[in-house]
């Protein structure tokens, strides 16, 4: 009766959500719902709701933000998109692979990893970059444990932030230089819509199981780049440029992961992929205030810890 009631309410919710934006991770507690069980009092996830989710593995201090509980919160929030799409145009659901596939971040039906294995690999590929740290003690690996969680908190910000239409963004500023548009036409990336590669409103597309792979890398790319202080030095453009050493070192540690969906991402088509994101991040940018990292930290140890 507990499920029947809560599909009930995800249906009401739905169908009231018809006419609004589709929905992404958000750092807002009232909003949780929207990618995570619903934290409400009447629908506390108890550890009996939750013995499939946390049981199967071994919890640490730290590693409450994992691969599991990303790509559960990832794929319930590509599912309700994909029934927001459904609901509001049935048609617009049914070619939505064909116009996703000329998005910066598409991903082809048969080089998409499962979520939580993809996501497991990005981990331990991106785990390898802190190598000085090999052979530390106890209390040197809970530090670099630490580190990871606000480095995957700020990810999961990053994310809603440049999918949200409801991010606060410059007008009247061309984001995207000319010379960089031929760039994301020669290599066959297109924009994510009509007019959105050419526009001072710059947003990366709502979360879908044909862009979901790349949009989670781009952002846990950016957040390990602001975390160390790698970001490129302002330029004066509008368009920050990440054609650098330090993102081929990135394309080159996740090639080194093997995992289906980004072993042939060139450097080239990553910095594509992070100057998208970067300019979809709008007023705010790469600020993250500490107390919301913490937050958004408390708010999914709530659901997932």
């Amino acid at each position: 009766d507990a499920d029947a009631d809560a599909d009930a309410d995800a249906d009401t919710e739905m169908r009231a959500d018809d006419n609004k934006d589709s929905q992404s991770i958000t750092s807002q507690p009232e909003n949780l719902q929207t990618s995570v069980p619903d934290p409400h009092p009447h629908h506390h996830v108890t550890p009996d709701d939750s013995v499939d989710i946390v049981s199967t593995r071994t919890r640490q201090p730290f590693n409450f933000i994992d691969n599991i509980s990303i790509s559960l919160a990832l794929r319930l929030t590509c599912e309700i998109n994909r029934r927001l799409a459904i609901g509001i145009d049935a048609y617009q659901h049914q070619s939505m692979e064909h116009d996703a596939s000329h998005c910066i971040f598409y991903t082809h039906p048969l080089k998409r990893s499962p979520l939580s294995s993809y996501i497991d690999h990005l981990f331990q590929a991106f785990d390898k970059k802190q190598r000085h740290f090999e052979n530390v003690n106890a209390v040197d690996q809970a530090a670099i444990s630490s580190m990871n969680l606000h480095i995957r908190a700020i990810a999961l910000i990053y994310l809603e932030r440049a999918c949200s239409e409801k991010t606060v963004r410059q007008i009247g500023i061309e984001l995207v230089q000319e010379e960089q548009l031929q760039g994301y036409e020669s290599n066959g990336h297109g924009g994510c819509g009509d007019t959105a590669a050419a526009s001072p409103d710059v947003t990366c597309p709502h979360l879908n199981p044909t862009n979901v792979h790349k949009l989670f890398l781009a952002a846990l790319i950016l957040a390990s780049r602001t975390y160390f202080n790698e970001l490129p030095v302002p330029t004066g453009i509008p368009m920050m440029n990440m054609r650098d050493q330090i993102t081929a070192d990135y394309a080159r540690m996740i090639q080194a992961s093997g995992d289906n969906s980004v072993r042939d991402l060139a450097a080239v088509d990553l910095a594509n992929l992070l100057e998208w994101m970067a300019a979809s991040l709008g007023a705010e940018g790469f600020v993250v205030h500490m107390e919301e990292t913490n937050s958004f930290i408390d708010n999914w140890r709530h659901i997932f810890g």
